[in-house]
């Protein structure tokens, strides 16, 4: 785990990040990826953030990225 667990939610060690437990199981049944295995790619130089306008409302503004992982796997974040 790269976090301090507080309940059901997991906050990154360095506070950037925070994702519920639950979520980051389904996400790697579905994906093959736990949630904090992710976070190395927000620190690709070459991450491209985009605005999602399909899922950002007045309460939440949603973004979708392109990052490297693990010098060969590219990612479709949303």
């Amino acid at each position: 785990m790269y976090g301090i667990k507080v309940g059901k939610t997991i906050v990154s060690t360095d506070g950037r990040f925070e994702w519920d437990e639950p979520k980051s199981v389904s996400n790697h049944a579905d994906h093959g990826l736990f949630f904090d295995e992710v976070l190395p790619a927000f620190d690709d130089p070459f991450f491209m953030e985009l605005y999602d306008e399909a899922h950002s409302s007045l309460e939440e503004t949603r973004f979708r990225g392109l990052a490297e992982l693990q010098d060969f796997i590219i990612l479709y974040l949303s």
